[in-house]
């Protein structure tokens, strides 16, 4: 069996009482490791990030420190958010991990990293990104189109980033390759308000069905 090695954190968030919609909540925060994107993509991702601890929420994400899944991880740990990096071996200097995190978990395998951020968190933003971000946004959606998952998606549209692949989607759906609306199974927001508005909606709405369901 392939091990995980935790590594010591350096810093730990803040010990400060904490307050918001997203307090209690982890936050799974996919996005792009390139650093030769818009600048303007970097600071709405920090903006993200940065709201997430506000809200009292934390967050996980791949572990490294740079491109859009620095920027956020490291604006939500400034904010207080206790921060969670997933990395595999391979990767560590290729995506430059950061090692002052609440915690970084060091694993042999992207599956593994794959299934350890989606057991912690209990909703997704979908930042830009590349392939790799698209390969695992897309393992949510099905798991959730299947029924094998049940958490809050948003998609970060930056400026109709994710467009071409909502008219991917409609184009399936057209094509009779989708069974249900798939709009059901996320949400798209295009600013950092309207993400951290959609998860705080989401989560709430989430809860009290689960608290009603409890009642019955």
């Amino acid at each position: 069996m392939s091990k995980q090695s935790p590594v010591t954190p350096a810093r730990t968030a803040t010990s400060e009482a904490r307050t918001g919609g997203l307090l209690g909540y982890t936050i799974c925060v996919y996005g792009g490791a390139s650093q030769h994107v818009a600048a303007d993509h970097h600071a709405l991702a920090a903006e993200v990030g940065k709201g997430i601890g506000q809200a009292g929420g934390d967050l996980v994400f791949g572990g490294g420190k740079v491109g859009l899944m620095g920027a956020s991880s490291l604006a939500a740990q400034e904010a207080g958010s206790a921060v969670t990096g997933v990395i595999t071996r391979f990767l560590l200097d290729m995506e430059a991990a950061n090692r002052e995190l609440s915690e970084l978990i060091v694993v042999e395998t992207m599956h593994q990293r794959k299934n350890i951020m989606m057991e912690r968190a209990d909703a997704f933003v979908i930042l830009p990104g590349g392939f790799g971000t698209l390969e695992e946004v897309m393992e949510v959606v099905t798991l959730k189109q299947l029924g094998q998952l049940d958490k809050p998606i948003v998609f970060a549209d930056f400026s109709g980033f994710w467009q071409p692949l909502i008219a991917l989607f409609d184009h399936f759906e057209q094509q009779n390759y989708l069974h249900n609306r798939f709009e059901d199974l996320y949400h798209l927001a295009a600013t950092p308000n309207a993400i951290l508005e959609r998860l705080e909606t989401a989560l709430a709405a989430q809860k009290a069905s689960l608290e009603a369901a409890a009642r019955a």
